[in-house]
């Protein structure tokens, strides 16, 4: 959306700021141009070039804003200069409204105060405006960021809205657009959305409600605080996985167990040659007969018979 979306965000921030906070210092508009980011390019791509209201009340929640003699007003984008920011008020929150709510519309502005909105500013009847309650608008492409400030009855029921254009312009910088009530407000098709709120690839048309789509987008600061938020705690980090011990080793297999020696043979029990010597016994023979032996034969003195 265009340039005044910046300043007209910042008017809305102020005035809800110098309310609650009572408060009179003059806040300044150029910080929200120069460094509330844009990174989806929504409204445009940042600064002077467009952004959305809901972009910048999200960048004072935290950023906050200083005042015009910190961050004296520059005309252009510029570059984001943080040295000259000495925040004095704090959004603590923002609300968005629901697209086309009339009733929300009437009870934020009627009841929490004044309420940033967008509109279709392209056509004649809005650019040429100089006076009563604007109808016929025929315009619902939006491209335009206003104020809506309050609503009232003047041979009809109106909406009235703060232009950014000038006290030359309209009733004294105002504008009062024709009011039809809840599920009668005229509604029209905005094929061109990157025009107005839509983000970079987000070519889907919008079907905006109300004169010039007053119903389209609409958003404010709250919680005012001069007390800037904590920050945000670290994002933790995770504890390391343990690598798991490997599994136990199985028990070695056990060595086969021997096979037990066969008892010795007993081979003086064996009276003859054949079965001594298969027992692996030693046959001895002597002149008085033959004999089996375990080891070598021995002299026959040493046989017993």
């Amino acid at each position: 959306m265009w340039i005044l979306l910046g300043f007209l965000s910042c008017r809305d921030f102020r005035e809800h700021a110098r309310y609650r906070n009572r408060k009179s210092q003059e806040l300044e508009c150029t910080e929200i141009v120069s460094c509330a980011p844009n990174p989806d390019q929504c409204g445009g791509t940042g600064g002077c070039s467009g952004s959305t209201q809901p972009l910048a009340f999200h960048y004072t929640q935290s950023a906050g804003l200083t005042t015009e003699d910190s961050y004296p007003y520059q005309g252009i984008t510029g570059t984001c200069q943080e040295s000259k920011i000495t925040p004095v008020a704090y959004n603590g929150n923002y609300t968005v409204l629901a697209r086309n709510d009339y009733t929300g519309l009437m009870d934020a502005v009627g009841n929490v105060g004044p309420v940033a909105i967008s509109i279709a500013a392209g056509g004649s009847t809005f650019q040429y405006y100089g006076g009563g309650v604007m109808s016929n608008c025929n315009d619902f492409v939006m491209d335009h960021a206003v104020q809506l400030v309050g609503y009232g009855t003047d041979s009809s029921d109106y909406w009235l809205v703060r232009n950014s254009w000038g006290s030359s312009w309209g009733e004294g910088g105002y504008i009062r657009m024709k009011r039809y009530g809840e599920g009668k407000e005229p509604c029209g098709v905005d094929s061109t959305p990157q025009d107005g709120d839509a983000c970079k690839g987000d070519t889907s048309a919008r079907t905006y409600c109300g004169e010039c789509g007053i119903l389209s987008s609409s958003s404010y600061p709250t919680d005012f605080t001069t007390v800037a938020p904590p920050p945000s705690p670290p994002v933790p980090t995770p504890d390391p996985v343990p690598t798991p011990s490997p599994p136990p080793s199985p028990p070695p297999t056990p060595s086969p167990s021997p096979s037990p020696s066969p008892s010795p043979a007993d081979c003086t029990s064996t009276t003859n040659q054949p079965d001594c010597e298969s027992q692996g016994c030693k046959w001895c023979v002597y002149p008085f007969g033959g004999f089996c032996f375990t080891g070598a034969c021995g002299s026959a003195s040493s046989v017993v018979v």
